[in-house]
């Protein structure tokens, strides 16, 4: 999750990426930082489904789909995504992969 203002982001493992899984995510999300006024997001499935639309109407959540042809209107997320895999790609290299369990 990318703040659109502020630029931070908040970064989590999650198990699954079904609406299940995102509505689970960004529940905790509220918890800690508040409920945002919208939030934008690609077209997958788990952010076009009834039951994410229902979550975020009961959350009071403007929701605001990008087009799946100019995935650059999300561009600070795509940003932010490049970073992280750059960064991981970077740890895996460095890490002594026999102490992994």
């Amino acid at each position: 999750m990318v703040d659109g203002l502020t630029k931070f982001t908040i970064l989590e493992a999650v198990a699954s990426t079904n609406t299940a899984g995102v509505t689970k995510f960004l529940s905790k999300f509220f918890m800690g930082y508040g409920k945002p006024s919208k939030i934008v997001s690609d077209r997958g499935t788990a952010y076009t489904s009834k039951a994410f639309e229902g979550f975020l109407r009961e959350n009071g959540i403007q929701h605001i789909l990008i087009s799946t042809q100019h995935p650059q209107a999300n561009g600070q997320v795509e940003r932010a995504n490049k970073e992280v895999v750059r960064l991981l790609k970077t740890m895996c290299k460095l890490a002594d992969h026999r102490d992994w369990a």
